[in-house]
């Protein structure tokens, strides 16, 4: 196995929307070009992106069998098996699947090289000359601090409902280089301009998993979903299909990925849509002046408003009070492993 080429997208993932299990199509989103049959062992892959002693792709290598396997099984028979095993490794699939991409890696990049011009700005602000550097400031291993988060977030989305989406349309699911997309009906829906984070209330949790199946996590307390008696989400419609897969594509970094298969003419309608929303960009705030500055980061989400009709907001969420800072509204799971974690830190 080549650890040098790290794949921030699995192959093994990455499979399941090719015919031949070697090549995929694939758009690269800015210049619109298209190719065909792009090779899946060199795509969503970056040099030693995860280091160079191999231990983090090494460990991946080792979950990727298991996710492999769970996600075989929930394809081959068209459900998800109702077990703990199951949930558990579709939680952590979907927490690494956040935590392990190159726009992860570039936000974590962005904030710490933010963060470093922030502190000489307020040095020299103060008459001091001591923290000067040349050039662009970054982690070693930007994605390390996000991967040692993957517990505290598989906490924190377990409270979601969990549902299969099948797609019985002529059009398949697209991916892309951001496969796991965070959503928020709720927040789009109340124009409530926040980040949309796993432990917020309203949250929605996509992947898709081939052209026919996307696993979907949501707050069952905010939602309705239109199910089957056996958590499945059927959609016959290709619109449906198409409102999804906007929404994969507006979450993307900067390639989709999709079916050999599918035509080229619908690749190419789908990609007009990316330039009508440019809110999914890693987001670094810098707040105030002089010696006083607060800096954020965050990836802002996708804030389009994008039609799935087989979800309804409860209505008393539609008009109950938002606060306006960037903590809420939270779900109490979240707001409970989060302190959890806090005061664990705080007791070392």
């Amino acid at each position: 196995m080549d650890y040098a080429n790290n794949h921030y997208v699995p192959q093994f993932y990455l499979k399941r929307f090719s015919n031949n299990s070697k090549s995929i199509g694939m758009a690269e989103i800015l210049n619109q070009k298209i190719v065909e049959n792009a090779s899946i062992e060199k795509i969503a892959s970056k040099k030693y992106l995860y280091g160079k002693n191999n231990k983090i792709e090494e460990i991946l290598g080792q979950f990727e069998g298991i996710w492999a396997q769970t996600i075989k099984n929930i394809i081959d028979s068209g459900t998800i098996s109702q077990t703990e095993d199951t949930y558990e490794n579709i939680l952590s699939f979907i927490a690494v699947s956040d935590a392990r991409t190159l726009k992860t890696a570039d936000l974590y990049d962005e904030f710490a090289d933010a963060t470093a011009k922030s502190i000489s700005s307020v040095r020299k602000f103060a008459g001091k000359n001591d923290f000067n550097f040349q050039g662009k400031i970054g982690y070693e291993i930007p994605n390390l601090i996000p991967l040692q988060g993957i517990l505290t977030v598989c906490n924190v989305i377990a409270d979601l409902k969990l549902d299969l989406i099948v797609n019985n349309s002529n059009r398949g699911f697209i991916t892309s280089d951001d496969p796991l997309v965070k959503y928020n009906q709720l927040f789009v829906a109340r124009q409530y301009q926040r980040n949309y984070g796993f432990g917020h209330v309203g949250a929605q949790v996509f992947i898709p998993i081939s052209p026919q199946y996307c696993l979907c996590l949501y707050d069952g307390i905010v939602y309705d979903s239109k199910r089957s008696g056996d958590n499945k989400i059927l959609l016959n419609s290709s619109s449906e299909v198409v409102e999804l897969n906007k929404l994969f594509l507006l979450n993307a970094y900067r390639q989709i990925y999709y079916n050999n298969s599918e035509h080229s003419s619908c690749i190419k309608s789908l990609l007009k849509y990316y330039k009508k929303d440019d809110s999914n960009q890693n987001d670094i705030i810098v707040l105030g002046g002089g010696s006083k500055k607060l800096i954020g980061m965050g990836s802002t989400g996708v804030r389009a408003k994008i039609k799935l009709p087989f979800f309804n907001i409860s209505s008393p969420f539609l008009t109950v009070p938002f606060p306006s800072h960037e903590a809420g509204p939270l779900r109490p799971n979240a707001i409970k492993y989060t302190q959890h974690k806090q005061n664990k830190a705080e007791s070392l």
